[in-house]
């Protein structure tokens, strides 16, 4: 290989190590998400209280109208959601298509309406907080902003 090309070559690895990195940060971030809402779901099923080390509100989210979908917890559509964002962001590290990640896009800003919505519940109607929820919530916002960053860079 020529210097010619080795130079042509550095700009375009430099920007797959900067998507890769975004990638395993949103597959970290994600895997997290997974560990939060596993337990969540365990508590629900289990009918048990929640460890709160912040405030004693968690059980009061976790217990109101908003915390499920029907019969469904909040937290078992929790693991659904952030298993899909690690599943894909590991195949995109493997094989990055646009597509995929315009997809990725659209799931992490479902992510982060859902997430405003569950905060505004919380803040206006419940006047409670729960940590696991708002880690949760934190975690779903910034999956949507690394995923952003990612489609801005890729134009």
């Amino acid at each position: 290989m020529n210097l010619q090309a080795t130079k042509s070559l550095k700009p375009l690895l430099k920007m797959r190590l900067k998507r890769n990195r975004l990638l395993e940060a949103s597959s970290i971030l994600a895997f997290l998400g997974i560990i939060d809402s596993i337990y969540l779901t365990l508590v629900r099923y289990a009918n048990s209280s929640p460890i709160c080390t912040v405030n004693e509100q968690c059980q009061m989210v976790l217990t109101s109208r908003f915390s499920a979908v029907g019969h469904i917890p909040l937290s078992l559509i929790g693991i659904f959601y952030y298993s899909s964002v690690f599943v894909i962001s590991i195949y995109l590290i493997r094989r990055y298509n646009k597509d995929v990640l315009s997809f990725l896009f659209l799931i992490t800003f479902c992510g982060l309406i859902v997430s405003m919505f569950l905060i505004s519940v919380q803040a206006l109607i419940l006047g409670a907080f729960c940590q696991y929820c708002l880690f949760s919530e934190a975690v779903s916002m910034i999956l949507f902003f690394i995923i952003l960053k990612m489609k801005r860079n890729t134009r």
